[in-house]
């Protein structure tokens, strides 16, 4: 190949992956309205493709290291080059549980709790990007948390019938009636843990090309201190920058991130216009108490940004500030 072309391949021999998945649950009436269920959820994933760098380098040897620039056909060639292997394998455990109860006067209430955790090889939860570190006498550091993983989640929502109108407690008489009868609330109140982050580290030292290098980790106990701003999320002493050919020390995905709490509430009102035709008028309102939901924060031990956070992460969302939604709904 001529210096600096790149390829994407899969192998002569193709490897399909597969996933398990394994769940058991039980469910049961407890009286009086309520309902509940427990259960396990897991899956495990085996050959799962990944995107490998086959032009890697090995600690301290550099670009002479790399097999398409100083092998038996070199090439010259240092960037990345891409062969789509069957190498990653993750597992997912957990414990869901969830309570219901529905309540007189158009009352609901539910409570959803999963406990869970989720381990692969850092950082590639959807097979289309590539290990950390690529180099097979190396490659179990990879091992660690996923990103995407969430000790535990809270959910709970709930369903109101507004007292007002015909049959109801207030206003249950003539035009107010009318008026204010028929409304809605809702409401869905999470809280979830933080994600998971790596601390890295300078990588000249290592001197190996296609590799992320981690932070030594110097304390066997890193404290967290929920700061944010300029201030520190985490004991930045507790990590140092690596001096010498090797790896860090610290694991991938070590530390926890900011978890956060988020409340979405919505008002609903349905009016018959005619037989088979009804128009539903909303107005929602996400993030209500307007409560910024901090990222993770930056962490390369030496940066000028090192242990800060000024982002936000909005979860599922385009934005974390509070707004409001206006919507009209015809359904027939």
């Amino acid at each position: 190949m001529p210096v600096g072309a790149t390829f994407i391949t899969s192998p002569k021999n193709f490897v399909r992956g597969y996933t398990q998945s394994m769940n058991l649950t039980v469910e049961r009436e407890l009286g009086k309205g309520w309902s509940g269920q427990i259960g396990y959820v897991g899956t495990h994933t085996l050959h799962e493709h990944t995107r490998a760098n086959i032009n890697y380098g090995l600690p301290g040897q550099g670009a002479a290291s790399q097999p398409f620039f100083n092998g038996t056909n070199a090439t010259g060639i240092t960037a990345a080059e891409t062969e789509i292997l069957p190498l990653e394998a993750m597992h997912y455990n957990s414990l869901q549980s969830t309570l219901r109860h529905q309540f007189s006067n158009g009352y609901q209430l539910g409570v959803a709790y999963t406990w869970s955790k989720w381990i692969g090889l850092c950082c590639d939860p959807n097979g289309d990007g590539a290990p950390n570190i690529p180099i097979p006498q190396y490659f179990n550091l990879n091992r660690s948390l996923m990103p995407g993983d969430r000790t535990h989640n809270i959910e709970i929502g709930g369903v109101a019938e507004l007292p007002f109108g015909k049959d109801k407690m207030f206003l249950s008489h003539g035009m107010a009636a009318a008026i204010a009868g028929g409304w809605q609330l809702n409401t869905v109140m999470s809280i979830v843990s933080g994600a998971p982050f790596s601390v890295s580290a300078d990588a000249t030292s290592l001197n190996a090309p296609g590799s992320t290098q981690r932070a030594n980790q110097v304390k066997p106990n890193v404290a967290i201190l929920h700061g944010h701003g300029s201030n520190p999320y985490f004991d930045p002493t507790a990590f140092t920058t690596v001096t010498t050919a090797t790896f860090g020390t610290a694991s991938f995905d070590s530390l926890r991130g900011p978890g956060f709490a988020n409340t979405d509430l919505g008002l609903f009102r349905s009016f018959l216009i005619r037989e088979h035709y009804t128009l539903q008028a909303r107005v929602e309102v996400l993030n209500v108490t307007n409560t910024p939901h901090f990222a993770n924060p930056s962490a390369q031990v030496g940066t000028s940004s090192y242990d800060t956070t000024f982002a936000t992460a909005p979860t599922s969302r385009t934005t974390d500030e509070r707004y409001v939604r206006l919507g009209v709904k015809m359904q027939f």
